[in-house]
């Protein structure tokens, strides 16, 4: 598959990739990194969850920012083989799977010494002592090349190899900073598409087993019931071709019932099959399942030639028993391999197929074990995509911790000589005072540099520039207090804290979202704080509560904005009230309230249920109240519940234990 990279992930989200890179390059990664722009690249790739999407942006990132003219990346199999995933020029992006193993395309000796070492390699002009050279090396005579080891928690999820035709030493050591800081997010996120992929074809073939049973419960024609069992087979196993035959005890043959795939047809040289004939007739007379992946080698097929010709790969049968009573076979052929997954639930599939044929009085039972595979497979997203949105908001936690951590050292730095600037600049500027006073005929060139420089203006306007430079580095230090507060990655157990200090640092952090934009009035923020004591609680996750509900609510009133004419918002500005207070029963309680037009009665009872969002579609997964709910009600023993009005807005009240019991 071909991508053409003028459909930029970079200009998709908003980030200039030639500043990006220029500011890798410019100067050292702690001081001269564009945060903004990395920041938001590291959060597009944490919030990539399809494995597609995530291989075309971390591949197209890594080129534009590394000064590569090749991109690879290299990532396992379930079975611990190695594939060339992903293959990026300046021009292109092809998505592939090809195998590692004597590829002709890429280093091979390069790549298996860093899967071997979990090591980087730079290596300029081959200059190197490392056994690593080999053909493909020495006939591409790459000016620059480096591999990385793409490394989550110690293990190893991936290989990025990049190389330079033209110029040697491309990879600096500021690019290679930018590039560990990337693939490290890289990692993170590829672990999570990963996971993410594996759940989503476990859901997947969760969804064939229900659809085979619900099959097997609606369906009272035999034959009908079986062609859709083939159906789904091609459908959810990407079969080329499945098959059903049933066997004629009196005769004791298989007789073919049902086809679906390339061949519909229920005539020919495979409608009636001998038990202990072919490869089917086999299946059936050993009562055991015949599987490979390998059809042309397979000596069991009986006209290789034909499977050539139709490039087939794989084959699988199962018999179809009731206990030790053959019934029939299933049997599918396929275009690509089948995965362990798919024939394990291939083989469900077949007791399914069975009982539908052999036993209909089980139709309840059949109908009941669907209902809770369904009730399973909702469950298992729902978790799936919980576990998803913790550790994006896990890895983007760390994130703001490490950056907030780099930024407060040279704040620090300059905070602390602003203060013997002062001094200083008072104690030159009384000397030359001193200077005017006892010498008050200056020499003519003093005289005329007097007049050029206006020492009057800089006498007044010097100090004035150091206390505006001091309130700026005091600024910086507010922002970076309230993203380490924030994070709170220290604090995963529950600890007493100041919950006003989590309702500030949040609003701090959205300070850009309440106040006046080209489009949208000042969103004033009325703060009612009672006396609270120190609250025990998980402080991350409670900050995670606040972002949730103060983000709805300014949604809620920006949409609302746009929908009022100027003079309407001015009548009644936009404004969120957060007040607090603790209970005689040593509850404490907080009051986020805004003056949008409240939620529709029709929504109400959806709010907290997962995935359900009024939001356009890219704007809010609907799992933001349903997570805020599960933390304050499950991990907190706390309530959630809201309480709106139409036209008057919305109030959501969290009551929490101000002492938890463990």
């Amino acid at each position: 598959m071909i991508l053409n990279t003028s459909c930029s992930f970079l200009q998709e989200s908003g980030l200039n990739a030639a500043a990006l890179a220029s500011s890798s390059s410019s100067g050292s990664m702690n001081t001269n990194l564009d945060f903004a722009a990395i920041l938001k690249v590291s959060q597009a790739l944490s919030g990539t969850i399809q494995l597609h999407e995530l291989l075309r942006q971390l591949t197209q990132i890594i080129l534009q920012n590394s000064g590569g003219s090749h991109c690879a990346l290299i990532l396992p199999n379930c079975d611990d083989s190695w594939h060339v995933s992903a293959i990026a020029t300046p021009s292109t992006i092809e998505l592939c799977s090809h195998p590692l193993d004597d590829n002709p395309n890429l280093p091979i000796k390069l790549i298996e010494y860093v899967k071997n070492t979990q090591e980087m390699v730079v290596i300029d002009d081959l200059n190197t002592d490392l056994p690593v050279i080999d053909e493909y090396l020495s006939q591409q005579q790459p000016k620059s090349l480096l591999c990385l080891p793409l490394l989550n928690q110690g293990h190893l999820i991936g290989i990025v190899y990049l190389e330079n035709h033209l110029t040697s030493g491309v990879f600096t050591s500021d690019r290679i900073e930018m590039l560990k800081f990337l693939c490290s997010q890289a990692a993170i996120s590829l672990e999570n598409a990963r996971l993410y992929t594996e759940e989503k074809e476990k859901n997947h073939l969760l969804a064939f087993q229900s659809t085979v049973s619900h099959i097997a419960a609606r369906n009272d024609k035999l034959s009908a019931m079986l062609q859709q069992f083939c159906q789904v087979i091609v459908d959810h196993l990407e079969a080329a071709f499945a098959r059903i035959w049933i066997l004629n005890s009196e005769s004791n043959i298989l007789e073919l019932k049902a086809s679906a795939g390339i061949y519909t047809h229920l005539n020919g040289d495979h409608q009636y099959v001998p038990v202990g004939k072919f490869k089917i007739g086999l299946i059936a007379q050993e009562r055991a399942p015949h599987l490979t992946n390998d059809v042309l080698n397979d000596p069991r097929i009986s006209n290789p030639e034909w499977a050539r010709k139709q490039e087939m790969v794989a084959f699988a049968g199962y018999p179809l028993m009731i206990g030790d009573e053959l019934l029939g076979v299933v049997a599918m052929f396929a275009r690509a391999p089948l995965s362990v997954d798919r024939l394990t639930s291939l083989k469900v599939v077949a007791t399914e197929i069975s009982l539908g044929i052999r036993r209909k009085l089980l139709e309840a039972s059949v109908e009941q074990k669907a209902v809770v595979l369904e009730k399973t497979l909702k469950e298992l997203h729902i978790s799936q995509a919980h576990l998803v949105q913790s550790e994006k908001m896990s890895s983007l936690g760390q994130l703001v911790a490490g950056v907030a951590h780099e930024i407060n050292n040279p704040v620090n730095f300059v905070h602390a000589n602003i203060a013997p600037a002062v001094r200083y600049a008072s104690d030159l500027l009384n000397l030359i005072e001193l200077y005017q006073k006892h010498y008050p005929e200056p020499h003519e060139d003093i005289e005329n540099e007097i007049q050029a420089i206006e020492p009057d203006y800089i006498r007044d306007d010097f100090i004035k520039l150091l206390n505006s430079i001091k309130s700026g580095t005091v600024r910086i230090r507010q922002i970076v207090l309230s993203l380490r507060n924030f994070s709170r990655l220290d604090e995963a157990e529950f600890k007493q804290v100041d919950i006003h200090e989590g309702i500030d640092s949040t609003l701090m952090i959205l300070q850009n979202r309440l106040k006046a934009q080209l489009n949208q009035p000042k969103i004033q923020v009325i703060k009612e704080y009672a006396d609270l004591p120190l609250v025990d609680c998980y402080p991350s996750q409670l900050n995670q509560v606040f972002m949730n509900i103060l983000v709805n609510a300014i949604d809620a009133l920006d949409e609302y904005n746009l929908q009022r004419t100027p003079e309407e918002i001015k009548a009644n500005p936009s404004h969120i009230n957060i007040s607090t207070e603790v209970t005689g029963n040593k509850w404490i309680v907080i009051r986020i309230a805004d003056n949008a037009p409240g939620i529709p009665e029709d929504i109400k009872s959806k709010l907290f249920d997962p995935f359900f969002t009024t939001k356009e579609v890219g704007k809010g997964t609907g799992l933001g109240l349903s997570i805020s709910y599960q933390i304050i009600v499950d991990k907190h023993s706390g309530k959630l519940h809201f309480y709106s009005t139409p036209g008057q807005g919305t109030e959501f009240v969290i009551e929490i234990p101000v002492y938890q019991s463990i």
